[in-house]
């Protein structure tokens, strides 16, 4: 009936329309690079390329962690040479923010180092082996070269021969262009995503050797080796009489064939599979399939090469205070090294990010050049430094090239430690430095006895046998039923004293 006909065509129409739709589907999941890929030598040249691209992000990550390296060298001389205390102090803490940012992008490397560097193998083999393929690939059937008689009667139970023929194999000419794909200059290839998670790839089965068809000739007494004593120049036969196949008397041969015996066509083929609106690569494989290159651990490197990021951290670009007092990290640094104890136990625990915030501002400048005058600036600002006998003048952005920069950075730093020790020197003596109202006081008392006068305290102390009279002895106390010299503790109190001082100082 008319309408059972006009359903079909319906039908027809609807499944050549969702058949269209597929089809521009698959399409417009692969990757922009990947979509060009149109032969053996286009994969080759991409896998060699994203392989560079997944090691070049670390290389990239590496060197920025050197560099905040330095440049937390730069901060750290500044606030060494920098005799204000308060600046020092602030310019510490910019060392120590680099310092942090460079162990997070170091961190950051380590946890993807291990599958960019595996993905980055893989494609490497990946193109090793296409290459290699590629050059071995047969192009058509073997081409015989030779032709020769011999007997073979040993090889059967009576009178034989054989006809050796030599070939060599026809391969695919040419070389491969690995800097480009489809004669194009290779691009950037995107981040994958659910929606656009597909490759175009070669088969594993371009891997597998392709079968040969030999198709032995006999004819006439082909079994007697005196009667295959010529070879045909042309066929490669062994033969004795006739000009030629259509006519020979006696003849032994083979003729070679060649077909593809399996597709060589590029397709594409999904890289990961969609979880949660992310795309997961799934595990990395093991360390014999990612050695061959397969096209399964094809799949999972590209995924994982161009899904996996270094979160390298950036220098400091703040210009003014206002700007820094923005970048969250700085903060608990700035409450650690910018505040007192008594600063921060003042204030409200309800105010204390805003107040960080305010300090860190105040400190390092709330106008626009104030920042590069007290900070910037001191880079740029020459010290003077002796190097073996040398002296020299440079800048600190001069300074960090150095190989010796840390040595100079030490230089610095004795020079704030020997000057702590100085003050320190200097507040000892003069605690310990009577005024000459102090001194007579104490000659009336007897408290400015010298050492035979200390012996005599001591010989005095002894000499009380009661508790009641050795307290009342100046130096003396009561110890186990006996009167002794206490003068020697304040001896020993004293010198505990120097010795934690010192260690405070080495320890600021």
């Amino acid at each position: 009936m008319w309408w059972q006909t006009k359903n079909s065509q319906i039908a027809f129409a609807t499944t050549l329309f969702l058949t269209v739709v597929a089809i521009h589907h698959t399409t417009a999941a692969n990757l922009k690079v990947a979509d060009t890929i149109n032969s053996v030598c286009d994969e080759a040249a991409s896998s060699i390329s994203l392989s560079t691209t997944f090691l070049h992000k670390i290389d990239t990550a590496t060197q920025q962690a050197k560099n905040l390296q330095k440049s937390a060298l730069k901060w750290r001389l500044a606030a060494a040479a920098d005799t204000n205390k308060d600046q020092a102090k602030a310019k510490l803490a910019l060392a120590l923010l680099l310092r942090q940012r460079a162990m997070r992008t170091q961190a950051a490397i380590s946890a993807a180092s291990g599958d960019l560097q595996a993905a980055a193998a893989v494609l490497q083999a990946r193109a090793a082996a296409l290459l290699t393929a590629h050059k071995l690939q047969p192009k058509a059937a073997p081409t015989k070269v030779s032709a020769a008689n011999e007997d073979a009667s040993n090889n059967f139970g009576t009178t034989g021969a054989k006809c050796t023929i030599q070939m060599t194999q026809t391969v695919a000419a040419g070389t491969c262009t690995l800097d480009k794909i489809a004669d194009q200059s290779i691009g950037e290839e995107e981040t994958p995503s659910p929606a656009k998670a597909s490759i175009k790839a070669t088969p594993d089965a371009y891997f597998i050797p392709q079968k040969l068809t030999v198709a032995a000739l006999a004819a006439g007494t082909a079994g007697t080796n005196s009667n295959l004593n010529n070879a045909d120049p042309a066929t490669k036969d062994c033969y004795n009489g006739g000009s030629g196949r259509s006519d020979r008397t006696h003849a032994l041969g083979a003729d070679v064939t060649y077909t593809p015996t399996s597709s060589h066509t590029i397709s594409a083929v999904a890289i990961g599979t969609a979880e949660d609106s992310k795309l997961n690569c799934g595990a990395q494989p093991d360390l014999e399939a990612r050695s061959s290159g397969s096209l399964a651990a094809v799949k999972w490197a590209v995924c994982a090469g161009l899904t996996t990021k270094v979160d390298s951290e950036p220098d400091i670009t703040a210009k003014t205070g206002s700007d820094l007092m923005q970048q969250a990290d700085i903060l608990p640094i700035a409450e650690q090294l910018l505040f007192s104890k008594d600063e921060l136990g003042a204030i409200p625990s309800d105010q204390r990010t805003q107040k960080i915030k305010d300090k860190t501002q105040e400190v390092y400048g709330k106008g626009p050049n104030d920042f590069t005058t007290n900070y910037l600036e001191a880079l740029t600002t020459k010290l003077s430094y002796n190097l073996g006998k040398q002296n020299v003048n440079e800048d600190i952005n001069t300074i960090v090239k150095k190989t010796e920069a840390e040595v100079i950075l030490s230089h610095f730093e004795g020079i704030n430690y020997n000057q702590k020790q100085d003050k320190s020197t200097e507040k000892e003596s003069s605690d310990k430095a009577p005024n000459k109202e102090e001194t007579a006081k104490k000659s009336d008392k007897g408290d400015d006895k010298k050492d035979g006068d200390n012996k005599a305290a001591t010989a005095n102390c002894t000499s009380h046998s009661t508790q009641d009279a050795c307290t009342k002895e100046q130096n003396c106390k009561w110890e186990n039923n006996a009167c002794k010299d206490s003068s020697i503790l304040v001896t020993k109190k004293f010198a505990l004293s120097v010795v934690s001082a010192a260690f405070v100082a080495l320890l600021f």
